[in-house]
């Protein structure tokens, strides 16, 4: 009964029908058939309270539900319907706003500026066939149809929500990300990558079926923190890239940035971010339990005795069957070498760095060590977009995904990551954005 009292100081209930404005401000203003799920009561920043909405958009995938507040909703009256149908005609959309029209007329447009070039780099995915040619400048108004359509990421609800309300603050409430953040994008890939070195470098989704741990060997364990460098080096890689194109919303934004390149900055002393969900290794292994009659302080003696000896490991297997050694004592074996090689990568992952410490004093700065987490969510909104119009396919488009969405199920951990101490009142004044609105206009122009 409590719960039915709350939901009535809702503007709308779980069940009903209604129109939804599109929450991405990026794209054209339009009204959604739509239905709302569940309706959630929170309280802001300064404990006023206030509901918000998870809403499913009508024939749209189930991965497009969206965490809004009232201000996108409308009744689904006939008021609103004329209003739906006016917003559809100026966007040249179908009445349910759902479809573009096949006879959309083709419009001369401007280029878009060319995005800040950033030193060349490796991929050794499919050659750098993550990104696009920087070179080549993009107009903002053609559709661009992709080679082929791809799932979205897998959001968590928290994030659906933030990445909304995000949208909302900037269009909307006249609200900036406040700039540089920190943590910045690039830590927040290092952190990544220091949490799954302590999850064997795997997604915790395979590792959450598993009764035991995972025990590799050191050329398993070297194989996946390669890859893994690979893959969040190629997502800094596409931040930097498509910053201009399609994660800066308006002119504001825009603006922002260059104001931003002013900004002396200085490389994080330490990391952070908290590693939450690192996992704990019991003393269990491969079904058989380890001698648990020892106090630790003998254990960390064998341990050290055995990791003296490597070739112990290499003839484990024939050790079992060919002397009086136990399974258990065999498992112990295998258990301490492998976790011999596993500190050696987590002390590897500990000291990678995404970008060079001189990288902060560059005059025109990566867009990766200036922007936070409000952006990078923006990439990976974009992301199934952009490998779209790539080569990556097969093994290495699945590798891709597994890494991103788990980047995603971190992010979602991170609840200090998000608020409104992150942002700042939009202060950028006309001569500000004209500047900026200059700037853009010569950097096309030399391209």
């Amino acid at each position: 009964m409590a719960s039915k009292k709350v939901l009535t100081k809702c503007k709308f209930e779980e069940g009903e029908k209604v129109l939804c404005y599109e929450p991405d401000p990026a794209k054209t203003k339009v009204l959604y058939d739509s239905k709302v799920l569940k309706v959630v009561p929170e309280k802001d920043e300064q404990g006023r309270k206030f509901c918000k909405f998870l809403i499913h958009f009508q024939g749209w995938n189930s991965t497009w539900d969206r965490y809004v507040t009232d201000e996108f909703i409308l009744k689904d009256t006939e008021e609103n319907r004329k209003l739906q149908k006016e917003l559809a005609e100026e966007a040249q959309l179908t009445p349910g706003g759902n479809l573009y029209r096949k006879e959309r007329k083709k419009r001369v447009v401007k280029p878009e500026p060319k995005p800040v070039v950033i030193e060349p780099a490796t991929i050794s995915i499919d050659d750098k066939s993550m990104v696009e040619d920087e070179n080549v400048p993009v107009p903002v108004d053609t559709i661009l149809l992709p080679k082929r359509r791809l799932p979205d990421l897998e959001f968590p609800d928290n994030l659906k929500y933030h990445t909304g309300y995000n949208c909302y603050l900037v269009h909307e409430k006249n609200t900036l990300v406040q700039l540089p953040c920190q943590p910045n994008v690039v830590t927040l890939l290092e952190s990544y990558l220091k949490y799954l070195a302590r999850n064997n470098f795997s997604d915790n989704k395979a590792t959450k079926k598993k009764r035991q741990p995972e025990v590799l060997d050191k050329k398993q364990l070297e194989k996946r923190y390669i890859i893994c460098v690979e893959v969040l080096d190629g997502l800094r890689i596409c931040f930097n890239t498509f910053l201009f194109r399609k994660l800066l919303v308006n002119e504001d934004e825009q603006a922002q940035y260059y104001e931003a390149l002013k900004v002396t900055l200085q490389p994080p002393v330490n990391n952070i971010i908290s590693q939450n969900g690192e996992q704990d290794y019991d003393n269990t292994q491969n079904g058989e339990e380890l001698d648990t009659h020892e106090n630790k302080n003998n254990a960390k003696v064998k341990r050290e005795n055995t990791r003296s000896s490597t070739s112990q490991y290499a003839s484990s297997q024939q050790t079992c069957s060919d002397c009086s050694l136990t399974k258990s004592q065999c498992s112990k074996i295998v258990k301490d070498t492998f976790e011999k090689a596993r500190d050696e990568y987590v002390s590897k992952a500990d000291s990678w760095k995404a970008v060079p410490d001189s990288a902060y004093d560059e005059e025109i700065k990566q867009p990766a060590i200036i922007y936070g987490v409000y952006h990078l969510l923006r990439l990976l909104e974009n992301l199934p977009k952009i490998l779209a119009n790539t080569e990556v396919d097969g093994e290495k488009l699945s590798i891709v995904y597994s890494y991103s969405n788990g980047l995603l199920q971190y992010l979602s951990t991170q609840s200090d990551l998000f608020g409104m101490q992150y942002y700042v009142k939009n202060e950028m004044d006309s001569t500000v954005k004209s500047s900026a609105s200059n700037r853009n206009h010569r950097n096309h122009k030399n391209t």
